[in-house]
C-alpha cells in the first residue's frame, strides 16, 4: 500500500510501501481514504511532540474523509461503501491518513454530509472539533 511518511524517527517526510492495515477489529472500521486533511499539527506528530502512538515506517495524517471499506463486529452506524470523515488520535494501526487505507475506531468517524466532496471533507474533522471545543467552552464558562 502507497503512503506518505517516515520509515523511521527521521523528520523526512518520504513515499513509502508499506503492508496492509489489519482487518477491522471489534469496533473499528476500514477506510479506502479518498482525502487527507493537512495541517500544522502534523509537524507535531512528525518530531513526537504529539504522541499518536505512530509506529514507523507509517503515514502521517490524523485526519481525513474517505469509504469503509469494511466494518468489525459490533459496528451499527457504518457499512461499506459508506462515505466518512474521521480525527483518529491516537492511531489503531499506528499509521495515519496519507496512505491508500486506514484502520480507525468507529466512534471517531461520522458520516460525510451529503455534497460535501472528500477533499473539504477531509479538512473538517480537527477544525470542526476545535470549533465545538470553543462553542462548548465559552458556553460553560459563560454560565450564570
Amino acid at each position: 500500500m502507497r503512503a506518505c511518511g517516515v520509515s523511521s524517527t527521521a523528520k523526512d517526510v518520504t513515499l513509502l510501501e508499506l503492508t496492509e492495515p489489519p482487518s477491522p477489529g471489534p469496533g473499528q472500521i476500514l477506510v479506502a481514504v479518498e482525502a487527507a486533511g493537512v495541517g500544522p499539527w502534523d509537524e507535531l506528530v512528525i518530531d513526537a511532540s504529539w504522541d499518536v502512538r505512530l509506529r514507523p515506517p507509517a503515514a502521517l495524517g490524523v485526519e481525513g474523509a474517505g469509504r469503509v471499506v469494511a466494518v468489525g463486529s459490533g459496528v451499527t452506524g457504518f457499512a461499506a461503501g459508506d462515505r466518512v470523515l474521521a480525527h483518529e488520535a491516537p492511531l489503531p494501526a499506528g499509521s495515519g491518513f496519507w496512505a491508500e487505507r486506514i484502520l480507525l475506531d468507529a466512534d471517531h468517524a461520522a458520516a460525510c454530509p451529503p455534497g460535501l466532496d472528500a477533499v473539504h471533507a477531509a479538512a473538517l474533522p480537527v477544525n470542526g472539533l476545535t470549533a465545538w471545543q470553543a462553542v462548548t467552552n465559552t458556553m460553560t464558562l459563560c454560565k450564570p
